[in-house]
């Protein structure tokens, strides 16, 4: 975890000097202006930080109140050092064209450019708050003649990567179950980072899950934030809230479907999931509940559809190409061969900034039908 924070200090601490690097100018001949603004950027920098210290010795209020500031900085940040790294990117382009032309263009950096960058920033974060709480339902439908014929068909809802904790509550939570209740589902999954932080105030957000009651139950697994927050204080709250929690284990017995269920592993620890998958392909659908996004090849036709999140698609926009980097399959429904699908959501909360830029948060709406079923409502 130190290396940790030392990687985010350093990463976060250079888009602080990149940005003030440009804005300087605009308070050039103020030195108390500019010791202000260094001061505060180095609070900031520090913030996420003073947020997790606060929140671990029980001061949630305070918490709450310097989480908001950091982590909205912290999105205003990210979208300013993206728009100024465009600037010096153009800048030295001009830069080049002037050893080769005798027209330079001369530089894009300057204070109009700056407050436009500022403004522009500004803006989107705005929007983006906006688009965070804007819960967008997304639908699958999958044809499948591994359902019973008692049930010929079978509705499946998957929230991932809600994160409640200081910043995501209960307002957020209501539009989210909302969501779920309106499709009625028969099974109701998360896939990982449920939780995020302290747990020790979130009991009543249990209460708002234990209403929603499927008719063949509530599954979860761990995503990486269940082990960051705590991994027994996390289970405890997933079982209060009504889930069944798969830790690489398999549920079938009643169930039209087999679930399984896998923990969250880093990327390129080993696991078991073939192990787990091999015994029950067969005549029933598998649905394989993991928080990553990732397939290996050996497990390909072993399950029928895999339920992801994990990536948020990026969350913000441009960090989509560096989470598609990472994870290629980061958001929607993948085709994978030999019976095998993967769908990834972008996630039904935030992690850090509550804004989402290009990303909106969803509910997923997975629907199995037999294919007798199809034909009768057609």
């Amino acid at each position: 975890m130190s290396m940790f924070v030392v990687f985010f200090l350093l990463t976060y601490g250079g888009m602080h000097a990149l940005v003030y690097y440009h804005v300087r100018r605009l308070w050039a001949g103020l030195p108390l202006a500019s010791a202000f603004v260094i001061v505060f950027m180095a609070a900031m920098i520090l913030a996420p930080i003073g947020v997790r210290l606060l929140e671990n010795r029980g001061y949630a209020a305070l918490g709450q109140g310097l989480a908001y500031l950091a982590y909205v900085w912290m999105g205003f940040m990210f979208l300013c050092f993206c728009g100024f790294l465009v600037v010096s990117a153009g800048d030295g382009a001009t830069r080049i064209l002037s050893l080769v032309s005798p027209h330079s263009l001369g530089p894009l950096r300057g204070k109009t450019t700056s407050l436009l960058v500022l403004a522009l920033a500004a803006m989107a974060c705005t929007y983006g708050a906006m688009e965070a709480w804007d819960i967008r339902v997304e639908r699958l439908r999958i044809e499948t003649g591994k359902l019973p014929p008692e049930v010929p068909q079978v509705t499946i809802a998957q929230i991932s990567d809600v994160h409640l904790g200081l910043l995501v509550r209960s307002g957020r939570l209501g539009r989210i179950l909302a969501a779920v209740r309106a499709a009625n589902p028969d099974i109701l999954v998360s896939t990982g980072d449920l939780v995020d932080g302290q747990l020790d105030h979130l009991d009543e957000l249990a209460v708002e899950f234990q209403q929603v009651q499927p008719r063949f139950g509530k599954f979860a697994v761990t995503g990486n934030h269940e082990f960051y927050a705590g991994l027994a204080k996390a289970l405890d709250f997933t079982h209060k809230a009504g889930f069944v929690v798969l830790r690489d284990q398999l549920v079938g017995g009643d169930l039209p479907i087999a679930v399984v269920g896998v923990d969250y592993r880093r990327r390129g620890a080993p696991d078991n999931e073939s192990d787990l998958l091999r015994p029950v392909r067969g005549d029933r659908f598998v649905l394989l509940l993991k928080h990553v996004p990732v397939v290996p090849e050996e497990n390909l036709g072993t399950f029928d559809l895999q339920l992801s999140g994990h990536t948020h698609r990026g969350q913000i926009f441009p960090f989509r190409y560096v989470t598609g980097m990472v994870f290629p399959m980061q958001a929607g429904f993948y085709p994978l061969g030999q019976g095998s699908n993967l769908y990834t959501s972008r996630g039904s909360g935030t992690w850090g900034p509550p804004i989402r830029l290009g990303s909106p948060p969803e509910v997923t709406i997975v629907e199995l039908v037999r294919p007798d079923r199809v034909k009768g409502e057609s």
